[in-house]
């Protein structure tokens, strides 16, 4: 038996109302989608569903309990077998970097042996700028127009291929392996949180997932916002827990939120989730203030953190703003804004999610007044028609497809292989890929570990006690933002990829306390 949770609360402040309100209404949200995923899942009808998975629920559900008796094992294993003390830091760097080296390894194996070109927006990202400003200009102006978004990335990706033009060689391969570089620091981040909040223990019981479901996971091999994405969301994360001042806390979690924004706007959601659990905290230190006199120290710290977070904020804010205007002269009227992602996630006909209906609707308007006020009049009129009932059927439905794929929606999106470049053929029957569905020694194994171990990841999120403090509520707000963003405006599984760390961090208390109470239950049978 270990106490979980290793970090300083005093700094973070113990469990509030809000927090303890938080972490129930996540406990409930996970218990809800396992519900969905094995009860609901076989009988529904919704957007990337794969009766390969939802027909097994049950038996999935069952071999997913196997997942902590295993992490239990291995920790036990690593911690007997070799004389390693995580809470030494040199120990615990190297340890790190072992992971990073190994992971990096297999990543490149999984590149040489499966890789691929994919459509949808990523032909777009990847397609060479003298395409985009040439053969394809109308189209580019099209596409970038609705989707303003992309052009920072798009910036990268064709400085990428400006580079690796002038070096002779093909871009993607690149662009593939700095999604997988993104993915590891991700994951080497994450270890130092899982060691703040758990422990040593925590950290071990995280590594063995974070590297085979997330690190090798089939999404590393597109190089897309997704990918490269997972790298803002938990190094935000990890200047939140792990930074050792106010100021770089503060310095660090701006920095990465204005260029991540920049990539995807949902990684604002852990920084919006840390300002809004830090709302009661405020109120109590203004009274202590108050009765107590002003804390000077105190007060000086949290002005040059609020001061450095501001500069921070407007330098890079107008950097990106400028690498976005370099890459494409798109017209900023033709932007599609949020009503109309929220005109397509009340789509009951298109299941909440992507409808080219929809696209060119919102194109047909040239004002962006008018298109906005066009896309909030077609939903509410959806809602109206849809009533209560509807609505709830569709959320439900909408609820299936973000959460109810272990894969996040692998193979799903259009036109997922257009080329091939794998050379290893075992590999590309462990991913299933160059062909969109899965087979037995076609993808099936792989889908089928991924839905495992997620089902085994959302029964940790449930087994988890309340432990970690404004740490731990930070994490699942900021998931409990992004169920709800993807409720409400397009459904979209992939979107939980780049999420996919938190969703294991918070398991692994749940994982260890369900390993603790097996070795209870075994050694009182013995006795």
């Amino acid at each position: 038996m270990s106490v979980i949770g290793n970090g300083n609360e005093s700094e973070f402040g113990r469990d509030t109302l809000l927090d303890r309100a938080v972490h129930m209404t996540f406990k409930v949200a996970a218990i809800g989608i396992v519900f969905l995923i094995v009860a609901v899942a076989p009988s529904a009808a919704y957007l990337c569903r794969k009766e390969w998975l939802v027909d097994g629920s049950w038996l999935l559900a069952a071999a997913s309990l196997t997942v902590p008796l295993a992490l239990g094992l291995f920790t036990t294993a690593v911690l007997r077998r070799f004389d390693v003390d995580l809470r030494d830091d040199r120990v615990f760097k190297r340890f790190v970097l072992g992971f990073v080296a190994v992971l990096l390894v297999c990543q490149a194996f999984v590149l040489i042996g499966a890789r691929f070109s994919t459509g949808w927006d990523v032909w777009w990202l990847t397609l060479p700028r003298a395409y985009t400003h040439g053969d394809y200009l109308s189209e580019s102006s099209v596409y970038f127009g609705g989707y303003p978004n992309q052009l920072f990335l798009y910036a990268l990706f064709s400085a990428v291929d400006m580079a690796c033009g002038a070096l002779g060689v093909s871009s993607y391969p690149v662009l593939a392996a700095v999604g997988c570089l993104c993915v590891t620091i991700a994951l080497a981040v994450c270890l130092c949180v899982a060691r703040e909040l758990w422990g040593p223990r925590g950290a071990l019981v995280f590594a063995p997932i974070a590297f085979a479901y997330l690190g090798l996971n089939g999404w590393i091999m597109v190089p897309y916002s997704d990918s490269i994405g997972m790298f803002f969301t938990s190094a935000i994360l990890c200047c939140y827990v792990c930074a050792r001042t106010p100021l770089r806390r503060a310095a660090g979690m701006t920095a990465f939120t204005v260029v991540g924004y920049m990539i995807k706007p949902t990684i604002v959601f852990p920084v919006l989730a840390v300002v809004l659990l830090m709302v009661p905290r405020a109120f109590r230190t203004l009274g202590e203030w108050r009765a107590n006199g002003l804390d000077g120290a105190k007060a000086r710290g949290i002005a040059a953190a609020a001061g450095a977070s501001v500069l921070f904020a407007v330098a890079l804010w107008c950097g990106c703003s400028a690498v976005k205007a370099w890459s494409f002269d798109a017209d900023p009227d033709r932007a599609f804004s949020m009503t109309h992602f929220l005109m397509m996630g009340a789509n009951d006909a298109a299941g909440g999610g992507y409808s080219l209906d929809d696209v060119e609707y919102s194109y047909s308007f040239d004002c962006p007044r008018e298109r906005s006020r066009a896309n909030i009049e077609r939903w509410v009129r959806r809602v109206q028609e849809m009533g209560p009932a509807g609505v709830a059927s569709l959320g439900l439905r909408k609820a299936l497809t973000n959460f109810a794929d272990g894969t996040f929606a692998w193979e799903c999106e259009g036109d997922f292989y257009l080329q091939q470049g794998g050379r290893i053929g075992v590999v590309q029957d462990w991913y299933g890929t160059g062909e969109v569905g899965a087979r037995p020694g076609s993808g099936l194994e792989y889908e089928v570990f991924c839905q495992v171990c997620w089902i085994a990841t959302l029964i940790g999120c449930v087994a988890a006690p309340r432990c970690g403090g404004g740490r731990r509520a930070a994490v699942q707000l900021s998931l409990l933002m992004l169920m709800v963003f993807l409720l409400v405006f397009e459904a979209r599984a992939r979107y939980v990829f780049l999420f996919a760390p938190y969703f294991v961090l918070l398991a692994v208390p749940g994982w260890m306390r369900m390993w603790d109470a097996a070795v209870v239950r075994a050694q009182k049978l013995r006795a």
